[in-house]
């Protein structure tokens, strides 16, 4: 993934998580506020781009558009005759994994963002010297300079 890729999947994905109200969903856990919620944020992310569901899946937030998730969360095991191995407990946990994932992203992004985000122009060094190597008798010719300049910046 390319830092521009990147850059731009962190602020999605932190924009889309506050739209969506993820996190009070999460903790309020109503159903009628948790399928508003599952509806902004799975609308949003209808339009993802692969970077930005990559990210999702790397920080496990993409449960969160599995609506089994939202809705094994919200029926307790009592109220779920087809699934009685699944107890109220388990549920209640994986909630506040998810909640302390969305958390975790929506206090942590900024700090990320900042420290990848490029430096401006005018507060980058503006300036490099390339030593090319040469014998007394030689000059580095045109080809040559082009050259290691493209080495160079190969490297940035």
């Amino acid at each position: 993934m390319l830092r521009s890729e990147l850059i731009s999947s962190l602020q999605y994905l932190r924009e889309s998580l506050q739209k969506a109200n993820i996190l009070g969903a999460i903790a309020e856990n109503r159903p009628l506020t948790s399928m508003q919620a599952f509806h902004a944020f799975s609308a949003r992310y209808l339009s993802a781009t692969p970077a930005d569901r990559h990210l999702l899946k790397a920080l496990k937030l993409d449960l969160l558009l599995e609506p089994e998730w939202w809705a094994s969360s919200l029926v307790g095991a009592t109220e779920r005759p087809d699934r009685p191995e699944r107890h109220s407990d388990e549920i209640l946990t994986g909630r506040a994994e998810l909640h302390s994932r969305v958390q975790f992203a929506i206090a942590t992004l900024p700090q990320i963002l900042e420290i990848i985000r490029p430096e401006p122009i005018d507060q980058a060094v503006s300036k490099v010297t390339l030593v090319i190597p040469e014998r007394a008798d030689q000059s580095s010719s045109p080809a040559r300079i082009i050259e290691a300049i493209e080495k160079h910046r190969s490297y940035l």
